[in-house]
This record gives C-alpha cells, structure tokens and sequence, in this order.
C-alpha cells in the first residue's frame, strides 16, 4: 500500500501541481493572466485535491473492506485465545475463575 501511495503523491506533485502551478503564476499566452505567487499556490491547492480524489477511489473501489474487517476480526480472536482469562466480578474486583 505504501508503493500505491508513493504513486499518488508523485502524480499529484508532478503531474498536477507542478503544471497548474505554472499556468496559474505564469500565464499561457491570453488564456490565463499569471497571478504570480498566488498561482503557485494554487496549482498546489490543484494537487492536493488530485491526491485527495486518488486517494478517495482506492479507498472505495480498490480496498476490500469485508476481508480487511474478517482478517482483524480473526487476529482479535487470536489474540484472546492466547491471553489469560480474566473476569470482571460484580463488586468491580478482578478473579481469575
């Protein structure tokens, strides 16, 4: 997941921000006249909300959420199979059965 993150960072910054940035500071002939620092910035803002979007559908049409929630739902009962039992009494004492 880490590399898939990597990715998206680099596409955003490189591909997105980077670009806009310059077309927002600079200017392309007559289409946009350039804003100078404030484009810069913008095309940031432009990136970010790339990495947001990206970000956004791994996480609802990448990831399984069904089969992450079974593999923690099976490492919980690992790891309470394994721990000592411990009950709570009623007078708020603990006691090992």
């Amino acid at each position: 997941m880490l590399k898939t993150a990597s990715w998206i960072v680099l596409i955003a910054f490189y591909c997105v921000a980077l670009p806009f940035a310059y077309l927002f500071a600079f200017g392309y002939h007559y289409f946009l006249s350039g804003q100078g620092m404030i484009g810069l910035w913008w095309g940031v803002v432009c990136g970010s909300i790339a990495e947001i979007v990206q970000y956004g559908c791994i996480l609802g049409f990448w990831v399984n959420w069904k089969n992450i929630a079974r593999e923690i739902s099976m490492d919980l009962k690992m790891k309470w199979a394994h721990s000592p039992d411990v009950s709570i009494n009623h007078n708020n004492h603990r006691s090992n059965p």
